[in-house]
């Protein structure tokens, strides 16, 4: 039976986000801590599949374990139709832009990081950026040029970015698969 996919308009995507910002900020107010969030970074109006879904499990998992010595204090996870999103609360004996650092670090060298999308906050509506830390702009998925300006610039077609997109998602799940086969 073919897998039913379910399409995310813009106007739902930016109602997701604002969902997004309004929780960020409740934890941050909360807990006074340093916040980790992590989601997936899929083009295209199709933004979950088992794919997607298995390989954002996968990396939730690798990221708690990278990130093990910098004390997660607490972590939620949502399930929605636009992916899933997970939030991992950081004790602050650490600084933002040093678990930044470590992040970008899990992101470039992750088999599949380049599809993570994972902010850190330190406070309400601050997000600590590449930039901040003298890091280039991620690349496209494509091409390797600025994929902000490839974005903005329709360079490649949604199908392009989704066909490769899903096919390196679902090479990485399947090599987590043999994995879990292997060690069981």
């Amino acid at each position: 039976m073919k897998e039913a996919l379910i399409e995310i308009t813009l106007e739902q995507m930016l109602q997701v986000r604002e969902e997004r910002v309004k929780i960020q900020n409740e934890i941050l107010e909360k807990t006074n801590s340093i916040l980790i969030t992590f989601t997936m970074n899929i083009p295209g109006p199709i933004k979950n599949n088992k794919g997607i879904e298995q390989s954002f499990i996968y990396g939730k998992r690798d990221l708690i374990e990278y990130m093990k010595d910098y004390l997660i204090k607490e972590i939620q996870c949502r399930k929605l139709a636009s992916g899933g999103e997970a939030y991992l609360v950081i004790d602050k004996q650490f600084s933002a832009k040093e678990i930044k650092s470590k992040i970008i670090e899990f992101e470039e060298t992750h088999p599949i990081g380049r599809w993570f999308d994972i902010d850190v906050k330190s406070a309400p509506n601050r997000n600590i950026s590449r930039a901040e830390l003298g890091i280039k702009p991620r690349k496209c998925f494509l091409c390797n040029e600025d994929a902000k300006v490839c974005g903005r610039s329709r360079r490649h077609s949604i199908e392009e970015l989704y066909k490769f997109t899903n096919e390196k998602i679902q090479a990485y799940v399947a090599s987590q698969s043999r994995n879990s086969i292997k060690t069981a």
